[in-house]
């Protein structure tokens, strides 16, 4: 998955180790850490393990929708899902 703009926005480079892990059914997040074997390559794409692919439900080419957490330095990756249900509940408070 790639979000460049994102990436840069957290200041995170090439050859930055990161810890890719589940943190819900349907929420990963990203961080850097200093003793990870997982390497941010040049292209910027967070690769995310088989593991977590398949928690998340995500397929080959599946969308997801990342956010940037600058305070934690971390991207949080969600499923498609979730950002329906987020827009949904927020049209429903807005109608009250």
């Amino acid at each position: 998955m790639s979000d460049k703009l994102l990436i840069s926005f957290l200041g995170w480079q090439p050859g930055d180790r990161l810890v890719i892990q589940l943190a819900g059914s349907l929420v990963a997040t990203a961080r850097r850490c200093g003793r990870s074997p997982v390497v941010l390559r040049s292209d910027r794409y967070l690769r995310l393990p088989v593991s977590v692919r398949g928690a998340l439900g995500l397929r080959g080419g599946g969308r997801v929708f990342m956010v940037a957490v600058p305070h934690v330095d971390a991207v949080l990756v969600h499923h498609v899902s979730v950002l329906d249900d987020m827009v949904t509940g927020y049209y429903e408070l807005d109608q009250t």
